[in-house]
């Protein structure tokens, strides 16, 4: 692991414990090797890693021959260690460790490139299970050896956390040499450095960085906090002050420094440390950029700074659930409606103008996360009315049904949803009916709105009635997760670092908790919920493609002519309007109505797009029945036919993009895609167009969109659920996986191992996901799901801070 270059092994002695149970250590040893010096760098998936390595009771000078308890502590596992200890040499030939100070080293802060070294192997180690502490016994080197810098290197499995860094520096006591000179750091504006200060350039605060200093002392009063002298505000009385002269910071972008308690007594009661910035002539305008508060510290290494480590409440107590980001809102960025019935024990008024029968509660167990909207009264009836709403850019209505775990009744009357646009919300309109839930299942439907309740001032209202063959309900069911969202924003790019969460960017997150969690750094969306689901689904966004290259098939329809095309009951026209560009076909005969690709090789095409209208201005819908869609599939040579989709005509009121993965079985040698209105009511009536089909690969050939995450599967219990990483292009209608590996011998053509499908056994701990999306997933209205699917007991997992983003 180690980049020292060995010229010479003396010997190596390992002694295991002695009987008195004291720690192992290793005898003195030393070779002449040279320092081939690389990067103090971590593992690219690793992100900071810390390490410490201290000396029991942290003595400023080591007695030679005495042995030294060394600890060993990293902010990430490892399960390979290595250290090095590293003296000068005068030149190549003096390798007597006895006859060499070695003084270099601490002189230049740590070893150079290319000059020969004394070195002695301190510790190595190696285990099965990963680990972030480690402890041993050291033997100091014999007398007249001087300073030796402690070089680590640590691994995880295959990968190399770091090489050869210098993670500690001790020296001979009494040496003459201990505290060789050091060059001096101390500077402003010079070649690299706007300002750099080590507080090692004299007894007293250097004035050419300080123009003034209160209740400060340059010592190691409070013990080493990165090499000799720090600046130390012990003073009990008046304020602790430091101001800087005035800098150029034209093209500085941070300011930076270590800060830590050290051996000195903390306090938690003492006001922050507040950072202000002035710029004005003489630097009395202060503006204050930051303040800090505790720090805490790995060794020298100042980790994280007031972070909230850990939650835990008391149970029963009403604060034993953490707060939750509030969800429910009206005419919000992104929302027209959205409501989760977490906001309090009441129907919230800013959402509901009247409510009957009904209670917020997780009487009928858990829907989507804690509290629904229950109807369970016996009696009269059961109504929800929302407030008059803007859904002038609204296309639909969302919500989760469910009879949860009360009873069910296949007698009720189902449950009708209405929609009014007059004054005082009055003069309803029915939209849909929905059979009362009679199986425990929660099913999220979702109900497109005709143009007539796209406007200012319309109301909702969902109504159960009771039968006429009796005076009361049979049955109970639950609502959750109502949603109407406003689709004139849509964002290009999502970036969340949950801290805090942006819940505009988010439709929901059931059973999910915004908290720190699984050592994360920072808040991250945590699940952990027993009942009920866990998932987290991003609001549409627009990741069109710009330009497309890859094509395999195109078809417009400027003429009704078509090569290897099967068609029947259909012309080319604009007689329903322009649905993407130029002419489209349109189906409005008499007879038959099908469409059909020429057959050809399936098996490199992962997607298929067109354009598609049911009923647009000026053509002819007629009545809404059911039956009339149309149906997408694929066909075999053989006559094997997969359903790709099922286009029903409420969906379709305007020309809208249609895009449809292709699942495994429908990739073959030959085959065809297929478009097919089995019922229709007869010439120019159900009358559905359809424009500029394109069949795609299943990747660009230069993806232009990602989504990158964090993700930890392993975030407490071990469970063998797994969470699944799908989009959706239809405002949640189909859910389509990211990536679906396609193996030799399970499907032909292009074979890829790509899945969006996360296991635990595959992830240990946080580690970053970048996904290219898929032609598929580039529309303009498209949405993500993180699903968790299986697993037994309570399960834990979580998306990471400051990681996820789709971008382009």
């Amino acid at each position: 692991m180690s980049h020292v270059q060995v010229l010479t092994l003396l010997l190596l002695t390992l002694q295991s414990c002695d009987s008195q149970g004291r720690l192992p250590f290793l005898s003195p040893f030393f070779f002449l090797c040279n320092y081939h010096r690389q990067q103090e760098a971590v593992g690219p998936e690793q992100g900071e890693v810390a390490i410490s390595v201290s000396i029991e009771g942290n003595p400023q000078f080591y007695t030679p021959g005495q042995l030294y308890g060394v600890y060993i502590r990293s902010s990430s596992d490892f399960d390979g260690f290595l250290l090095t200890g590293l003296y000068t040499t005068a030149s190549a030939g003096q390798v007597s460790p006895l006859t060499s100070p070695m003084a270099a080293i601490s002189g230049s802060g740590g070893p150079h490139q290319g000059v020969n070294y004394m070195c002695s192997m301190i510790h190595s180690h190696l285990s099965r299970m990963p680990q972030q502490n480690l402890s041993f016994m050291w033997m100091a080197p014999p007398k007249g050896t001087g300073c030796v810098s402690f070089l680590a290197t640590a691994s995880l499995g295959q990968q190399v956390l770091f090489k050869d860094i210098t993670a500690f520096q001790l020296c001979e006591r009494g040496d003459v040499q201990s505290k060789p000179p050091r060059p001096k750091l101390t500077t402003v504006h010079s070649d690299g450095m706007v300002l750099r200060e080590d507080f090692e350039s004299g007894q007293e605060f250097d004035s050419v960085v300080w123009s003034s200093t209160i209740g400060g002392e340059l010592s190691d009063k409070c013990g080493i906090v990165m090499y000799g002298n720090s600046a130390v505000f012990c003073h009990t009385d008046g304020d602790r002050v430091m101001v800087t002269n005035p800098l150029n910071t034209t093209t500085a972008v941070a300011l930076q420094f270590a800060l830590t308690p050290g051996s000195c007594r903390p306090s938690v009661e003492d006001e922050p440390i507040n950072i202000y910035y002035a710029s004005n002539d003489n630097c009395s305008d202060w503006t204050k950029i930051d303040k800090i508060r505790a720090t805490a510290s790995l060794g020298q290494q100042v980790l994280f700074k007031d972070i909230t480590a850990f939650q835990l409440c008391e149970r029963g107590d009403v604060q034993s659930k953490p707060p939750r980001p509030k969800l429910t809102t009206i005419h919000s960025d992104g929302m027209v409606l959205r409501e989760d019935f977490e906001s309090g024990q009441e129907f919230d008024s800013v959402v509901w103008s009247s409510t009957i029968g009904g209670e917020l509660s997780d009487k009928c167990g858990i829907v989507m996360y804690r509290n629904s909207a229950v109807f369970c009264h016996t009696d009269g009836d059961r109504v929800m009315v929302t407030n008059p709403l803007n859904t002038t850019t609204a296309v639909a209505l969302q919500f989760a049904l469910t009879p949860g775990s009360c009873r069910p009744s296949v007698e009720d009357e189902p449950i009708n949803i209405y929609f009014a646009s007059n004054d005082n919300c009055s003069d309803w309109t029915k939209i849909d009916k929905i059979r009362a839930p009679d199986l425990p299942y929660t099913v999220t439907h979702i109900i497109h709105l005709p143009t007539s309740a796209q406007k200012h001032g319309v109301c909702f209202k969902w109504q159960q009635a009771r039968s006429e063959f009796t005076d009361s309900f049979g049955g109970c069911w639950a609502m959750d997760n109502v949603l109407i969202s406003n689709t004139a924003l849509t964002p290009t790019l999502l970036q969340e670092d949950f801290d805090p969460i942006d819940p505009s960017l988010w439709l929901f997150f059931p059973g999910s908790m915004i908290k720190m969690g699984c050592k994360s750094d920072g808040s991250a969306m945590i699940f952990g919920n027993e009942a009920g689901e866990n998932m987290a689904t991003t609001r549409d966004m627009d990741l069109s493609a710009a330009a497309i290259s890859d094509i395999i098939l195109e078809q417009t329809f400027e003429d009704s002519y078509l090569t290897g095309w099967h068609k029947e009951g259909s012309f080319a026209g604009h007689e329903c309007g322009v649905i993407h560009e130029g002419k489209a076909m349109v189906f409005a005969h008499a007879g038959p109505r099908n469409l059909c690709t020429p057959y050809q090789d399936m098996t490199a095409v992962g997607s298929v797009r067109f354009y598609f209208a049911m009923g647009t201005e000026p053509c002819s819908f007629g009545n809404f029945t059911d039956g009339l869609e149309v149906l997408v599939y694929s066909e075999d040579k053989r006559g094997h036919t997969r359903t790709l989709d099922i286009l029903p005509p409420q969906k379709f009121r305007k020309p809208k993009l249609v895009s449809l993965p292709l699942d495994l079985k429908s990739k073959k040698m030959k085959s065809r895609i297929c478009w097919i209105q089995k019922k229709h009511g007869g010439l120019n009536n159900h009358i559905w167009s359809i424009d500029s089909i394109q069949l795609l690969p299943r990747l660009p050939s230069m993806p232009s969109h990602y989504v990158q995450f964090g993700l930890n599967m392993n975030c407490g219990t071990k469970s063998d659920g797994r969470v699944k990483l799908e989009f959706s292009t239809d405002r949640g209608d189909n859910w389509y996986l990211v990536h679906q590996p396609c193996l030799p011998g399970r499907c032909p053509g292009q074979h890829h191992t790509m899945s969006s499908v996360f296991k635990p056994f595959e992830i240990s701990g946080w580690q970053r996901v970048t996904v290219p999306l898929p032609y598929a997933a580039l529309t303009s209205t498209t949405r993500l799901r993180w699903r968790q699917v299986g697993g037994s007991g309570q399960v834990h997992w979580g998306i990471d801070t400051g990681n996820y983003h789709v971008e382009t």
